[in-house]
């Protein structure tokens, strides 16, 4: 396997910085109450409102107030804290609907975006599924999705307007990698359906047997 020394080095470097800063710079008390929540906290907020259909799966009620601000604070602030969180309630909401061996793929953003962000949440959130994955029922794969072109913002566009703004921006780089293999495709918020909806037909095309659109909420 190959790793990417250079990566490897500044995520390091940023968790060491994140630590420093969580020291000096202590969360404001409704985070730090966020920080403090079990997996099984979000369940309950999620009992009985998951959006589920055959092929597309959304956990959580993006109106509840936690839910809302834990994942701002996932994207805005990168805080690992409650991506661990959210990657526990990720895995026990699949656990019983996926096989053993799954692939899962979050859905990627540009390198200029990386570049701006600095990270992926989705991405984080899965780091966060693999610490309670002992047994290793998953396989998160982040080096098989790519996004070839950047995007204009969905806000503002109809659902027709945003499925024909991201039309073709998605591109499948390891083909062989999920080749007759079960796909599950996560992103962190359901509106439309329609980055997913565009992420899973490339990956069909690029020869998934079957994928599962999943989001933490709705």
């Amino acid at each position: 396997m190959k790793i990417d020394i250079a990566r490897l080095f500044i995520d390091t470097t940023t968790t060491a910085l994140e630590g420093f800063l969580l020291l000096v710079a202590p969360s404001a008390p409704g985070i730090r109450a966020i920080e403090h929540m079990a997996p099984d906290d979000f369940a309950i907020i999620g009992c009985g409102t998951p959006r589920t259909s055959d092929d597309v799966i959304a956990l959580l009620p993006y109106k509840n107030r936690s839910v809302k601000t834990a994942l701002i604070e996932l994207k805005t602030h990168r805080n690992r804290r409650v991506a661990n969180i959210l990657g526990a309630v990720l895995f026990d909401g699949l656990k019983s609907r996926a096989d053993s061996g799954t692939i899962i793929i979050p859905i990627p953003i540009t390198r200029a975006k990386r570049v701006e962000r600095g990270w992926n949440q989705c991405e984080l959130v899965l780091g966060g599924l693999k610490k309670v994955d002992r047994t290793g029922m998953f396989e998160v794969r982040t080096d098989i999705l790519v996004k070839i072109r950047e995007t204009p913002d969905q806000v503002g566009k109809s659902r027709a307007e945003r499925f024909e703004n991201l039309r073709d921006s998605f591109a499948v780089r390891s083909p062989a990698a999920i080749a007759g293999r079960s796909v599950i495709v996560f992103d962190d918020i359901l509106t439309t359906g329609a980055t997913l909806g565009e992420a899973r037909r490339a990956l069909l095309a690029a020869g998934a047997r079957a994928v599962i659109c999943v989001a933490l909420a709705h």
